[in-house]
């Protein structure tokens, strides 16, 4: 009997595994982004305004302490409306620039988007985020809302 109830265990769990990763392959597969998705990313990345003054890398004025390391994230805004970010860690680069938002400027605005999560275990929903941008007369400082960087040279 109890070689039985080894069997029937052991094929729950093979079956568990099999369906497991079938639903992440099948949910991997749905990363490519939905024909609403694609329509917006189109609108925030080719038919709207990218201001000029953000283009670049910017440092963030604001650090934290973590474990006795000194630490900052810096973003950056290229021409086809895509904001990155990369941490820093007491000065030197902790990590690849990795994709935040698809953003356009408009009227002293920044928005921004970032698609769905896809995937098994995904979390977030379709994120948009408006905020009021300025760039200093000099061109040397971005303040987006209540955050304030300085033009990397």
């Amino acid at each position: 009997m109890k070689a039985k109830h080894k069997n029937y265990v052991r094929f729950f769990i093979l079956v568990g595994i099999i369906v497991f990763s079938l639903n992440n392959l099948l949910s991997c597969s749905g990363n490519k982004l939905t024909t609403k998705e694609a329509q917006v990313v189109e609108e925030y990345t080719k038919a709207k305004d990218h201001d000029t003054a953000i283009i670049g890398e910017w440092i963030d004025n604001s650090t934290w302490e973590f474990k006795g390391t000194i630490n900052k994230i810096n973003i950056s805004f290229d021409e086809q409306g895509i904001k990155k970010e990369r941490m820093y860690r007491d000065g030197k680069a902790f990590n690849d620039w990795h994709f935040i938002y698809y953003y356009y400027t408009d009227q002293g605005k920044i928005l921004m988007y970032r698609p769905a999560e896809k995937g098994f275990l995904a979390m977030d929903g379709e994120i948009y985020e408006q905020c009021k941008y300025q760039v200093s007369e000099d061109g040397n400082t971005l303040t987006i809302g209540d955050k304030t960087y300085t033009k990397h040279k």
